[in-house]
């Protein structure tokens, strides 16, 4: 597949009344021979085929997915890992997470520290969670990049797909935006008709807000593909995921299907991998309040969790993009967006950063503002 003409299997899905073909040519009886009818278009993806398709394309995105992924996770590190070597420092010199309160569920004691260490505290988690926002949805661009690359035939790198990232990520951000409006009025919807007074009310109207969230937004379940692959902005993306789902709505309910269950497997995931790390402490002895090594040995597992952590939530941000670029590019049979993921920078403009000016510059006050943490304990 290439991004000037599709292969012959892939079906052309063009918004407007081009999706019904053209029109048929009447002429002259004896004037000039007819012209050859149009090829018949190939029948949009089922189900089935979809699914694996998706697999197919993340299989076949797997190495440049765990470059990305290993890439956000050494990044969220650098944002992150300052303040938690603050936080863990606060938890040792109180004598560990049982008497900081973080096991009786008493209050934290964030609150022993003076003013000046508390503020910088602050600081330093509002980078980290910042920062940890703008790379968790470049990850998700430079992804379905990849994935796109892979359904076009072609190889798009983690440097490339950063140039693509830089290019889009705006109109990504928008259009997040207006579909994370429209999931929260929903929310709001079905509490205000549900009215929840007890904890099993409240827990089984989430249940409802998540599936019907879910199914109103189907529709927009090609936003992302829209703009990374096919190159338009955050409004003309809604307005073509519509026209997708409505040609083949089943389809939309997959794709959105896939998306919600991947997102409930990615948080008992987490929990899972939390609880693991709670035992294995437990079984290794491994306390933040313990002797200098130990507590050192403690601080390197945390650390290396986040990373871990970090790198595994690009990896199912991969697997929830999947279904999305398959059948975005089954039904459109356009991948010129990806073209934006030069590996040449044009005349007189800078090669692509790994890491922006911006970000570099909240990674050094994330690290300033710990190390003054750190000097008020």
């Amino acid at each position: 597949m290439s991004d000037e003409a599709p292969q012959a299997d892939t079906p052309s899905f063009v918004p407007g009344d081009a999706v019904l073909g053209p029109e048929p040519w009447i002429g002259e009886a004896s004037a000039v021979p007819a012209p050859q009818p149009p090829p018949a278009k190939a029948a949009p993806p089922r189900i089935g085929e979809s699914i694996g398709g998706a697999f197919d394309l993340a299989v076949g995105a797997s190495r440049q997915v765990r470059s990305a992924s290993i890439y956000c996770g050494l990044l969220i590190l650098t944002l992150a890992g300052p303040p938690l070597v603050l936080v863990l420092s606060l938890i040792r010199r109180e004598g560990g997470i049982d008497t900081f309160g973080l096991i009786d569920g008493s209050q934290l004691g964030f609150g022993q520290f003076d003013q000046t260490g508390l503020t910088m505290l602050r600081l330093g988690l509002f980078c980290a969670i910042v920062g940890a926002f703008a790379v968790f949805l470049e990850g998700q661009i430079v992804v379905t990049a990849m994935l796109g690359a892979v359904a076009a035939g072609r190889r798009i790198g983690v440097h490339d797909a950063l140039q693509l990232s830089r290019d889009v990520f705006w109109p990504v951000l928008g259009a997040s935006i207006l579909v994370g409006i429209l999931g929260r009025v929903i929310d709001w919807i079905v509490e205000a008709l549900l009215r929840p007074t007890t904890v099993s009310a409240i827990q089984g109207v989430a249940v409802v807000q998540f599936v019907v969230t879910a199914i109103v937004t189907a529709p927009f379940s090609f936003w992302l593909a829209g703009i990374v692959i096919g190159g338009v902005g955050p409004v003309e993306t809604l307005k073509r995921s519509v026209r997708i789902a409505v040609a083949r709505w089943r389809l939309a309910i997959l794709v959105a299907a896939a998306g919600s269950v991947l997102s409930i497997i990615e948080l008992f995931g987490f929990l899972a991998g939390a609880d693991l790390i709670v035992r294995l402490f437990g079984v290794l002895g491994l306390d933040i309040g313990g002797t200098p090594m130990n507590a050192i040995v403690t601080s390197l597992v945390l650390l290396a969790g986040l990373v871990a952590t970090s790198s595994l939530l690009i990896t199912i941000a991969a697997l929830v993009a999947a279904p999305q670029v398959y059948v975005f590019v089954r039904m459109t049979g356009y991948t010129a967006g990806l073209n934006r993921a030069r590996r040449d920078p044009r005349p007189g403009e800078p090669r692509t950063r790994l890491i922006t000016r911006p970000m570099l510059g909240l990674i050094a006050f994330a690290v300033i503002v710990s190390l003054a943490g750190l000097t008020s304990l």
